[in-house]
């Protein structure tokens, strides 16, 4: 952790630094993905917030302040159920693969759904 970590930190609350392990079967030409722990994550500046105001004969103002998932949290539940891919290419000098995942967490009937939607590209450098 330099300067440019402290820095980008400080400077950008919703910065986040998440190492990515992959096994590569160069016979099944397929890649698994492995989400690590954060080295760093949203700071806790980083959160959804609202304000209401409600004018009547005396105005009131509230702030209301939702707390919100990390990145970690985020991207290691958006392959939880799929994190092994079919690498296009196979055994050519550019192996690639381009995906993306779709996690729906909860049901219909809750009173709200998350939808966790992660893209990625890997290609062999």
């Amino acid at each position: 952790m330099g300067f440019g970590a402290v820095a980008r930190g400080i400077a950008t609350p919703a910065y986040f630094n998440i190492p990515v392990d992959a096994d590569y079967d160069l016979d099944g030409e397929k890649i698994k993905l492995f989400i690590n722990p954060a080295l760093v994550d949203f700071s806790e500046a980083v959160e959804n917030r609202e304000i209401y105001m409600v004018i009547a004969v005396l105005p009131l103002i509230r702030w209301m302040e939702y707390p919100i998932f990390k990145a970690q949290q985020m991207i290691k539940g958006s392959f939880k159920e799929k994190n092994e891919f079919t690498m296009a290419g196979g055994k050519t000098t550019n192996p690639q693969c381009s995906d993306k995942v779709i996690m729906h967490i909860g049901k219909e009937s809750d009173p709200f759904e998350i939808f966790l939607n992660t893209t990625f590209v890997v290609k062999k450098q």
